[in-house]
């Protein structure tokens, strides 16, 4: 509910090989979207990007201009880890100032 908030201490995703971790902190705004903040790291950025893509309505391009983002961000491009802080607020979800997908409302 509004004004109910969630800490994250130990986010994992296991799937296909794939592994995502994060911490963090959520909740709900009184229009039911989410808004708040995850650190997360990943190792293997394309296969969580093809996983999350269909749930964040992300098409190709949109996934290779995150995946050019993350790796500009990160001194060892040649490993497919990632890390990342994103942030939750107005509907959608950020990766710094840059807006990676809409969020729908939760009920």
């Amino acid at each position: 509910s509004d004004g109910t908030s969630l800490d994250i201490t130990a986010l994992t995703i296991l799937s296909a090989g794939i592994n995502f971790a994060g911490t963090g902190n959520v909740s709900l705004d009184a229009s039911h979207f989410l808004r708040g903040n995850l650190s997360a790291h990943t190792n293997d950025i394309d296969g969580l990007l093809r996983l999350i893509s269909p749930l964040a309505k992300m098409n190709d391009k949109d996934r290779a201009a995150i995946k050019d983002l993350l790796t500009t961000q990160d001194k060892n491009s040649k490993s497919p880890a990632r890390k990342a802080d994103f942030i939750a607020m107005d509907g959608s979800i950020f990766w710094g100032p840059f807006k990676l997908a809409d969020l729908g409302p939760f009920y």
